[in-house]
């Protein structure tokens, strides 16, 4: 008898891959961040985060537009994917983070967005990865080995990535990053990605940004 494993759950965390130039996206990261005080909400250990200290949001930027042209298709063709209808693609915040050797990011989610991205803009080799939050917990309590062996049990998941990696995951997904290191800096764009209904108002106190 041949046994086969049926996944009836969907995969949430996507991963796409950018083949472009990202250095003038760096520079200008590396500049902005001069006057950015360390350790911001969930940066700690002397991580920088320009999510409440920028003048432009990066995605906005003239260094980010090839970027952005490439990433269009990529969030159109999931929200396909996931079936919403009836809405208009927007980034509603974006923000950059800097982690030097022993920063990290403490556990948070991005709350209502539909989409959240992280866009390493630099990720050195044994830098740290994202670890999201396991969803199968409620398995914990009468776990069989095979189950253990492939970390089902385990609280967190780290997914992988290299620079120009772009991790699309949803808002409300939980996640944290482990201390960086290495003596080289992690460097990550991040953006959050709303359906705005066809005709409604631009929520009050946001710019609206076709993705």
């Amino acid at each position: 008898m041949m046994l086969t494993e049926a996944t009836p759950w969907p995969s949430i965390i996507h991963k796409a891959h950018y083949d472009g130039d990202l250095s003038k996206i760096v520079s200008r990261v590396r500049a902005e961040h001069i006057n950015v005080q360390p350790n911001i909400g969930v940066m700690q250990g002397g991580g920088k985060t320009s999510v409440r200290n920028q003048k432009t949001p990066p995605h906005t930027w003239q260094e980010t537009v090839d970027l952005m042209e490439w990433f269009k298709p990529i969030v159109n063709e999931l929200w396909k994917k996931y079936e919403y209808t009836d809405a208009e693609l927007s980034i509603l915040k974006s923000w950059t983070n800097i982690q030097r050797n022993k920063a990290y990011v403490e556990e948070h989610d991005h709350g209502g967005c539909h989409f959240a991205v992280s866009m390493y803009l630099e990720k050195p080799e044994g830098s740290g990865n994202i670890q999201f939050r396991n969803l199968n917990l409620p398995l914990q309590n009468n776990t069989p080995k095979i189950w253990k062996q492939a970390g089902i049990n385990d609280y967190f998941t780290e997914v992988e990535a290299v620079t120009g990696d772009a991790l699309i995951f949803p808002g409300w997904l939980s996640h944290r990053v482990p201390p960086n290191p290495t003596d080289q800096e992690r460097i990550v764009l991040s953006f959050n990605i709303h359906g705005i209904s066809v005709g409604s108002p631009t929520l009050i106190g946001t710019a609206k940004e076709d993705v």
